[in-house]
């Protein structure tokens, strides 16, 4: 619709795009990015500022076929909000949310679209047994990264490092 539409459409599609972007990014911030600290990166908190991401606007596919859409890089640094000094922010947990942030662009950027030019959709049917995957880890929305283990510490010292972390109504964590 986008790239056979009239004026009002694309500007109605693009706007649902931005939007979903910007759902998107927020929801990253606040469920998904954790900066990991301490000896191995056993320790996990919320950064206390927005991520930085660049992003690069594309208008069609490798083969020449219209298609917008834009790659966002997000910097893997971030805040710690107790003290302020930088950290890694843990890309193991970005990358287990790949799947569920997609979902969530193609819902919000469908329901923009539709609600702005007068449209419904049906959701999609899924069928039993295996789903089309793009090879990404998945994992559900609810999943805390909080609880995603460290890559490369001990699994016993991380096990006792996660059950003994708790989160304050600011939803900080500490150990």
């Amino acid at each position: 619709m986008w790239a056979l539409g009239d004026e009002e459409t694309r500007k109605a599609i693009e706007a649902a795009h931005e939007r979903a972007i910007a759902i998107v990014l927020a929801w990253i911030e606040v469920d998904s990015a954790v900066i990991r600290y301490g000896t191995q990166g056993i320790h996990r908190i919320r950064p206390a500022h927005d991520l930085v991401a660049a992003r690069f606007r594309h208008y069609e596919t490798r083969s020449g076929m219209p298609l917008l859409h834009d790659h966002l890089l997000l910097s893997l640094k971030g805040l710690r909000p107790k003290d302020g000094v930088g950290g890694a922010v843990h890309s193991t947990a970005l990358s287990g949310s790949a799947v569920t942030a997609s979902a969530l662009y193609n819902e919000v950027v469908m329901a923009e679209a539709c609600e702005a030019m007068a449209l419904a959709s049906e959701p999609r049917t899924v069928h039993a047994g295996p789903q089309p995957s793009n090879g990404s880890r998945r994992r559900s929305a609810r999943a805390d990264p909080l609880d995603f283990p460290p890559q490369r510490a001990d699994r016993r010292l991380a096990k006792t490092s996660a059950d003994s972390m708790t989160v304050s109504a600011s939803d900080q964590v500490s150990g």
